[in-house]
């Protein structure tokens, strides 16, 4: 077994499974990267409220700053996503299933930027 180094993870790692929505897949695998490979002065913060927000992680390094993320673990082998031109200034996030094509834009996590 690997030891760790003691870090800040709130809620702790005892409560993880007890939280408000349950970590996806790629929420778990995100988490064990960073727990795994960031300095321990790193803290981790798991789905936090921030400003009426509720993001996956913060990470905060008092000598480095803040970072929030947010994971996007779609199944990219359930359907075909495809950029589809709306008109010269606006491109769309859409899928393609059982032959039929719709919007996946309020899905999007490039939409806004």
């Amino acid at each position: 077994m690997i030891e760790l180094p003691e870090r800040l993870i709130e809620p702790p790692l005892e409560d993880l499974s007890r939280l408000r929505q349950e970590m996806t897949e790629g929420e778990r695998i995100v988490f064990d990267f960073f727990h795994r490979n960031l300095d321990p002065k790193w803290e981790i913060y798991v789905q936090p409220h921030l400003n009426g927000l509720r993001p996956d992680f913060v990470l905060m390094h008092p000598a480095i700053g803040i970072a929030v993320f947010e994971v996007k673990d779609w199944n990219l082998d359930a359907m075909e996503y495809f950029p589809k031109h709306i008109n010269s200034h606006r491109t769309e996030l859409w899928a393609r299933k059982d032959g039929r094509d719709f919007s996946h834009e309020r899905s999007n996590p490039f939409s806004g930027l």
